[in-house]
């Protein structure tokens, strides 16, 4: 009796090994095919600020984290840069040659110049959206291209992707495209880098010429300083807005719309879309739907630098 339990119990033990052994071979089998999941690195957010030094011919990088300026570059002369507010990865800056009206890519990774071109004495320019734009505030030309390849901005090797007319105004978009008109012109043009531009007709018919006020009668200042203070444009996601101030009017969608008053009036920076534009005058803070040009006061406030240059 006692024989018979004890042979079942040792002819249990290979069934039970080999089922043991069969479970692991599955699960090993079921790991190797499963894909698993993708390896997604962390996004960079690179909140530098860079800042330029003219008296001792520094470009440095502040780390806001620490509140400390922890990287310099020497710069050959007086000195702007430009950083691109969409960009917050380890990417690169634009830094402009003053003196000898040149752009230079400093690599913001190795604290490095790159590629060095040459741009109009009196140019204005915007990067963003990884975007750099060039305009020729005297005669109007225009350059567009990749901020990470400003070869493609060469005012001397590259010819011009449109001439827009003398005093233009550039707005670049949160994505990266340009839009360009000038004072008078009766066109509104946009353009991608790699792309052919593209004209429509500026709504509600030309802005107002150069020194010229909306009753017909001269009037001087419209161009300050190498600024325009006539026209100016923006984008509110990819809608460009133009302000004609000395006709205090607000061109979008295919629609002009008047302005109660636009004295010292200054657009807001190109920003998401939205369904309104902010404009700060000398005597209030408007938001201008961009629908019907309806006007909103948001509170009292000075005029605001708002848009460099």
């Amino acid at each position: 009796m006692g024989k018979a339990p004890r042979a079942l119990h040792s002819r249990a033990r290979p069934l039970l090994a080999l089922t043991c052994a069969a479970a692991v071979l599955a699960t090993l089998v079921v790991a190797w095919r499963q894909p698993g999941f993708a390896e997604v690195p962390p996004a960079p957010d690179d909140r530098s600020v860079w800042v330029v030094n003219d008296s001792s011919l520094l470009v440095g990088r502040i780390n806001t984290g620490i509140a400390e300026l922890d990287s310099a570059a020497v710069l050959r002369g007086a000195s702007d840069v430009l950083q691109d507010p969409t960009d917050q990865g380890a990417g690169k800056v634009a830094v402009i040659d003053t003196f000898r009206h040149e752009l230079q890519l400093l690599d913001t990774a190795t604290v490095a110049f790159g590629a060095r071109v040459s741009i109009p004495e009196d140019a204005d320019v915007e990067v963003r959206g990884r975007t750099v734009a060039v305009t020729d505030r005297t005669d109007g030309r225009l350059w567009v291209g990749s901020s990470g390849a400003v070869e493609s901005v060469d005012a001397r090797l590259i010819p011009p992707a449109a001439t827009l007319g003398a005093a233009p105004a550039l707005a670049v978009s949160t994505v990266g495209t340009a839009f360009a008109t000038a004072v008078g012109s009766n066109t509104l043009v946009s353009l991608t880098p790699g792309q052919r531009p593209v004209s429509t007709d500026m709504p509600g018919g030309p802005l107002t010429p150069l020194g010229r006020g909306a009753d017909g009668t001269d009037r001087a200042g419209a161009v300050a300083g190498g600024a325009v203070a006539g026209v100016q444009i923006t984008a509110v996601g990819e809608t460009p807005v133009v302000l004609d101030s000395a006709d205090s009017s607000l061109r979008a969608l295919g629609r002009r719309f008047a302005l109660p008053d636009a004295t010292g009036a200054v657009l807001q920076q190109p920003g998401p879309a939205a369904d309104s534009v902010v404009i700060a005058t000398t005597a209030a803070l408007l938001s201008v739907g961009l629908d019907d040009g309806t006007s909103e006061r948001s509170r009292r406030a000075p005029v605001a630098r708002w848009r460099r240059r």
